[in-house]
């Protein structure tokens, strides 16, 4: 169950999900700091702000949206500044409200080395580990993380008897992206950031 409310998507790209949502009725808005992702989207009549997302988010009031996504995104920022990103859109989250996270996986070496760097924009990967750990450092609690598009069996070295080449063989063709989703809980816990 979500609370009521407006959904964001930050860096909403193309607006391929931003298009899902709002077909499906929702009141929905993208962020995009890019200016040909900008124009696809205007031209698809898709409500979106030219904005860099930090600093839209920092303008955004408190617990304002039900629904924030970065699909792909948080790759495409400097380190820090992806940390104050979630930061600052889980403060704009309403409490129960999902924060939804889905980047390519570095720790296939197959998307490692080549899909994550498709898009140009990209600055760095950013493993799942790392994800997890900076969604529940800001107080989300993880609700699910489902691997993503995994590479078809048929490329898979032989032997899989073996420990070594099981090993092998999912870090070669295994999941090339995943997916998180965590929520806002209605009483914020005690998180790392009171302690520092």
């Amino acid at each position: 169950a979500l609370p009521g409310g407006p959904w964001l998507d930050i860096g909403c790209g193309a607006g391929n999900w931003l298009q899902a949502v709002q077909r499906s009725g929702r009141d929905a808005v993208g962020v995009e700091d890019n200016l040909a992702a900008l124009t696809h989207c205007r031209a698809q009549n898709l409500a979106v702000t030219d904005a860099d997302p930090l600093t839209f988010l920092r303008h955004a009031a408190d617990s304002s949206y039900a629904l924030i996504s970065a699909i792909h995104t948080l790759n495409r920022y400097p380190a820090r500044y992806g940390w104050e990103l979630v930061g600052e859109a889980v403060r704009a989250l309403k409490p129960n409200g999902i924060f939804i996270l889905e980047s390519s996986n570095p720790g296939s070496l197959l998307a490692g080395s080549e899909d994550v760097w498709y898009d140009p924009t990209v600055l760095r990967p950013l493993p799942a580990f790392t994800a997890q750990f900076l969604l529940e450092y800001f107080g989300l609690e993880m609700v699910l993380q489902r691997a993503l598009n995994p590479a078809p069996e048929e490329p898979g070295i032989p032997d899989t008897e073996m420990e070594f080449v099981r090993l092998l063989n999912s870090q070669l063709y295994g999941p090339r992206a995943y997916a998180m989703i965590a929520r806002r809980p209605l009483v914020p816990r005690e998180s790392t950031r009171a302690a520092s």
